[in-house]
């Protein structure tokens, strides 16, 4: 129990939320440091890799917007982030592009 103690709390997603963040493989999310940016997403898969943007369309979309190395994804200024703040960033997105 004391393990737990320290985990943030979860917060009740939606199921677009919950869709958006659904998929298969090794899942890397970024954003710019300023967390102003877009929500970006590596998927590996099968020796596969994918780099998307989350749209206001609720949607992941091709983009080239993520370096190679982790090192190249430092220096232009985007920082990994874990599911939670990824999930929570995109009800954000979903919250602005319906007002």
């Amino acid at each position: 129990m004391d393990g737990h103690l320290g985990t943030p709390p979860l917060e009740t997603l939606s199921s677009t939320v919950l869709d958006a963040v659904d998929a298969e493989g090794r899942i890397s999310y970024y954003t710019e440091a300023d967390r102003q940016g877009p929500l970006l997403r590596r998927r590996k898969l099968r020796g596969e890799q994918h780099d998307e943007a989350f749209d206001r369309s609720d949607r992941w979309v091709p983009t080239d917007r993520i370096p190679d190395t982790e090192t190249a994804v430092k220096e232009a200024g985007l920082v990994e982030l874990d599911e939670i703040v990824a999930a929570n960033l995109i009800g954000a997105t979903l919250v602005s592009a319906a007002q």
